[in-house]
C-alpha cells in the first residue's frame, strides 16, 4: 500500500514548489513540481491531480493499492482507474487491478488559457501554427522537464532542460506568449521508460496550471488514419489516453491529428521563426557538460532525427533556408549516405517515417543520385556480413 499525504507549497524567491510526501513499506519519499512563482495563481493545492497521475502509475507498475489524502478530480479518477487501467490490463495475465482510495471532487475552474508544448521540434511548431490559424488561439507555451531531456540522471537532464528553457523563453518573448515551465523530480522516482509514459508525464505537468489553462494541446506522434489502438504502442493510443487524462477544468486535445511528420515539416517551412529556432536533435551524452549560463543547444546534424528532418527538407527544396540550425556542410558531404539510409529502412521494413519520405520523393519526382544506390547496396550487405562474422 502506498499512502499519499496532503499537497503543500513553498515559495523561494522567483520559484514555487508544489509537493506531497508518500509512504511505501515504511519509506518516505517526496514528489515535487516547480515553476515560476509568478504563476502561483494558476496552481491549485485543493486537488492533487498532477500527483495522482504519477503516483497511480507507480502503484500500478508495482501492483500495490494506493490512498490519497488530498481530493482528486472525479473525471480524472474515472478516466485513469476505470478507463486507462482497463486498457493496460488487456492481454496482460500478470497484471491485476489496483484499488485507489481518495475523495472525489468536481471542481471546475474558470480556466480560459490555451497552451501547447514547445520543445522547438516539428510537432511543437506545427501545433502552434495550426492552432493560431483556427478557432483556438494559443495563449501560453509550455516546456516540461518530463523525461525528454534524460530520465534517470536528474542533475544532468536538469542542466540541459535549463538551457533549453532559456532558448524557448527567447522564442516566447518574440511571440509575446508567456512560457509555462515545470521542473520536477518524478524522473528520478518514476522508474518506467519515458517512451511508454510520455503522455502521462506531460499531462501531469500541464495539470499543475489547471486554474488558468482550460485546453492543452498535445502533439500526436501517429496520424489518426495510421493508429492501431489494439497494440502495445503508446503513440497509437494517444487519442484514447488524452480523453482519460482530462479533468473538469482542463481538456487535453490532440494536435495535428490527421497529419504525418512529412506534412507537418512541409507546413512549418512557411513559419519563418522555425528557420531560427527549429531543434529536432535527440539528447546525447555531449550535453552532460552543458553550461546553464549562456549555453546553447544545437542540432548535431548526425543523429537519426536530424538526418530524417534534413532529408525531408532537402526533398522539399527548403533545406538551404535552415542553414542557421543545421550543419549543411556536413549534410552535403553525407547526403548520398543519408538518402541511402532512408531507402534502406523503407525497403527493409517499410518503417513509417521512411515510407512517408518515399511518398514525398514520388510526389516531388525527386531525382535520386546513382551513388545513393551504391550506398544502399553497401548498407544492405551490413546485416549479412555481421551474421557471417558471428557464424
Amino acid at each position: 500500500m502506498i499512502k499519499v499525504g496532503g499537497v503543500y507549497k513553498s515559495i523561494d524567491g522567483e520559484k514555487i514548489k508544489i509537493a506531497c510526501d508518500f509512504y511505501s513499506d515504511g519509506n518516505k519519499q517526496t514528489l515535487w513540481f516547480e515553476t515560476a512563482s509568478e504563476f502561483e495563481d494558476y496552481i491549485s493545492i485543493e486537488t492533487c491531480n498532477p500527483f495522482f497521475i504519477i503516483l497511480f502509475l507507480i502503484a500500478f507498475h508495482n501492483q500495490v493499492d494506493i490512498e490519497f489524502e488530498t481530493p482528486v478530480s472525479k473525471r480524472l479518477y474515472y478516466g485513469l482507474t476505470k478507463y486507462l487501467q482497463e486498457i493496460n490490463l488487456l492481454d496482460q495475465d500478470k497484471l491485476k487491478r489496483i484499488n485507489v482510495k481518495c475523495e472525489l471532487v468536481t471542481t471546475r475552474y474558470e480556466s480560459n488559457g490555451i497552451a501547447t508544448a514547445m520543445s522547438l521540434g516539428v510537432d511543437s511548431f506545427y501545433s502552434l501554427l495550426e492552432k493560431n490559424n483556427s478557432f483556438d488561439e494559443i495563449t501560453h507555451l509550455a516546456l516540461f522537464n518530463a523525461g525528454a531531456f534524460g530520465q534517470y540522471e536528474g542533475e544532468i537532464s536538469r542542466r540541459y532542460f535549463n538551457v533549453m528553457k532559456n532558448i524557448v523563453q527567447d522564442l516566447s518573448d518574440e511571440l509575446s506568449l508567456p512560457l509555462l515551465w515545470v521542473d520536477t523530480n518524478f524522473n528520478e522516482i518514476l522508474n518506467i521508460p519515458f517512451g511508454v509514459t510520455c503522455i502521462y508525464r506531460n499531462i501531469a505537468c500541464a495539470l499543475l496550471f489547471e486554474k488558468k489553462i482550460g485546453v492543452y494541446y498535445y502533439s500526436n506522434a501517429v496520424p489518426f488514419q495510421d493508429m492501431q489502438v489494439f497494440c502495445d504502442s503508446p503513440e497509437d493510443q494517444e487519442l484514447v489516453l488524452s480523453y482519460g487524462l482530462s479533468t473538469e477544468s482542463l481538456e487535453v486535445r490532440m494536435s495535428g491529428l490527421f497529419k504525418n511528420r512529412v506534412e507537418k515539416t512541409n507546413a512549418i517551412t512557411d513559419f519563418d521563426i522555425t528557420k531560427k529556432y527549429l531543434n529536432v536533435c535527440i539528447v546525447t551524452s555531449e550535453y552532460e557538460n552543458v553550461n546553464e549560463t549562456g549555453g546553447t543547444i544545437e542540432n548535431c546534424s548526425k543523429c537519426f532525427k536530424c538526418r530524417r528532418t534534413m532529408v525531408t527538407l532537402d526533398i522539399l527544396g527548403e533545406l538551404s533556408n535552415y542553414k542557421n540550425v543545421f550543419d549543411l556542410n556536413h549534410y552535403n558531404k553525407n547526403r548520398n549516405r543519408y538518402l541511402a539510409e532512408t531507402l534502406y529502412h523503407f525497403y527493409r521494413s517499410r518503417e513509417v517515417f521512411s515510407a512517408e519520405i518515399m511518398s514525398l520523393i514520388r510526389e516531388k519526382k525527386f531525382t535520386i543520385p546513382l551513388k545513393v544506390y551504391y550506398y544502399l547496396f553497401i548498407r544492405g550487405l551490413q546485416p549479412v556480413l555481421k551474421f557471417a562474422k558471428l557464424k
